[in-house]
């Protein structure tokens, strides 16, 4: 893996930003559901912009994304019945690999 890191509602990692695209194989270890966020254009800072696509991980999924600006999410909106104990945010933890 070329890096891991975990996702929150406050905290939603940058996985991929540069001038080429990158394909990138994401992993969602759980226990939530992700949402992963691709922009084929860079962003111009404090602009704001529908991402290219949105695909949703559950735990366990494992999919590969291609894009300039790639970002996670933890999925909305919440589950009623959530696999962690109810005084815990909704989390999940990541692993990407760049392929290219």
């Amino acid at each position: 893996m070329d890096g891991v890191t975990y996702v929150e509602p406050s905290y939603s990692p940058i996985i991929h930003e540069g001038m080429e695209p990158a394909t990138v194989v994401i992993t969602n270890a759980g226990p939530a559901r992700v949402e992963v966020r691709v922009w084929t254009e860079l962003l111009q800072p404090g602009a704001e912009r529908d991402p290219f696509a949105r695909l949703q991980l559950r735990a366990g999924n494992t999919r590969s994304v291609s894009g300039r600006f790639i970002r996670v999410a933890i999925h909305p909106p919440y589950p009623l019945h959530p696999p962690y104990p109810p005084n815990l945010l909704p989390f999940a933890a990541l692993g990407w690999k760049v392929v290219r």
